[in-house]
């Protein structure tokens, strides 16, 4: 359940950084050291703050896509989001992280007026909904197979297994 619980922190993160943004004038680069310093990491570490980054990537091509349906529908940026996308530049500019998906949807769904809570209640459909076709696509699937291949059309080519000595 990754996306759920990642929407939460989301959420509550941009909440968060807003409140310190406008209320005590905050730069996106204190909100970030801020906020990092509330975690457990390494110095020199890849910063870890829910909305922004990826284990594997970097960069999220969701986000350019959300911002196009965002655009197409007629809805504009608010305070919420216009400040992530200052906290993703600036992750850029000094620990070459980008905003991802989850940071702009609950940004974009803060703004709208949802709760953290509801955004967790949204996205907990999109994540099951997600979970219920790939079982459907794997339980059409012959069994004993692994993808597009039955298990008996794997040939293994690799080394071959090595001697393993007897224990004396």
């Amino acid at each position: 359940m990754y996306g759920p619980g990642s929407i939460s922190g989301g959420a509550e993160f941009i909440v968060r950084a807003l409140k310190w943004y406008k209320n005590e004038g905050m730069t996106p680069l204190e909100i970030i050291k801020r906020e990092l310093a509330t975690k457990h990491t390494k110095p020199g570490a890849k910063p870890v703050i829910v909305g922004y980054a990826r284990p594997i990537a970097t960069g999220d091509e969701r986000v350019e896509a959300m911002e196009k349906v965002t655009e197409n529908l007629g809805f504009e940026e608010g305070d919420h989001l216009n400040l992530a996308f200052k906290i993703h530049t600036t992750l850029a500019e000094h620990y070459q992280e980008n905003m991802n998906y989850v940071g702009y949807v609950t940004a974009f769904l803060i703004d709208q007026g949802f709760t953290p809570n509801e955004i967790y209640r949204i996205y907990s459909t999109w994540v099951h909904s997600g979970v219920h076709a790939c079982y459907a696509e794997a339980n059409d699937d012959i069994a004993g197979g692994f993808l597009p291949l039955a298990c008996e059309d794997i040939e293994y080519v690799g080394v071959a297994p090595r001697k393993i000595p007897k224990r004396t």
